[in-house]
């Protein structure tokens, strides 16, 4: 991110719900700003700031499993914003899940991966009311 605006790790770090608003209105698109939180944002101008995941995500193949879930978000119909959102949401369950059965060390992408089916398992009984 501080290549693509221009900005310090430092300066994005003091502000970046603004640095994200306004590189994804100035750019027309959806940024996902990976962080401690992650923010999502988009060209209108929302700002979403995500509850979940945390420093387990700080692997190597952490973004490319978070691009994958987002990817699949879309293919299944969701607009890119709202993919983005879920899939972020999702993709820092599954840290937070592995990270409670192994240890926030231990997680790999591999684990992210594996723990996906228990993510949504937990979200869709979150969302009926049942957990």
């Amino acid at each position: 991110m501080s290549r693509l605006c221009g900005l310090s790790v430092r300066q994005i770090k003091a502000d970046p719900v603004r640095i994200a608003r306004e590189f994804a209105v100035k750019q027309n698109l959806v940024l996902v700003l990976k962080g401690n939180p992650s923010l999502i944002a988009e060209s209108g101008g929302r700002v979403v700031i995500n509850p979940t995941g945390g420093p387990s995500l700080a692997k190597a193949g952490s973004g490319d499993v978070l691009t994958g879930v987002i990817a699949g978000m879309i293919a299944q119909g969701l607009e890119p914003f709202d993919a983005a959102v879920c899939g972020v949401y999702l993709h820092g369950l599954c840290a937070d899940l592995a990270a409670e059965r192994l240890g926030e060390y231990c997680v790999t992408a591999l684990e992210l991966i594996r723990t996906i089916p228990d993510a949504i398992i937990k979200v869709k009984a979150e969302c009926s009311g049942e957990d």
